[in-house]
């Protein structure tokens, strides 16, 4: 996955282009898509810290690293 200036870039394994999605003035990324067939995808989580962003609904490592403070969640300093 690649973010730009004003879109997000998905690439498969083989850095296909998958799918791009524009950055909306909320600064989300908004897609509409049409199943065809359904696939059964995986991801990989290599550090701890995106692990607790998924976990506390994609919350901002700012936060996080208050949370981790307190000692309410394991974040590492960036």
């Amino acid at each position: 996955m690649k973010v730009e200036a004003q879109a997000m870039k998905v690439f498969d394994s083989k850095n296909r282009l998958i799918l791009k999605a524009p950055l909306s003035k909320q600064r989300t990324f908004k897609i509409n898509i049409s199943v065809i067939e359904d696939k059964c995808l995986i991801s990989e989580v290599k550090s701890e810290n995106w692990l607790w962003h998924q976990r506390y609904g994609h919350i901002n490592f700012k936060d996080l690293n208050m949370l981790s403070e307190k000692k309410w969640c394991k974040v590492y300093q960036r």
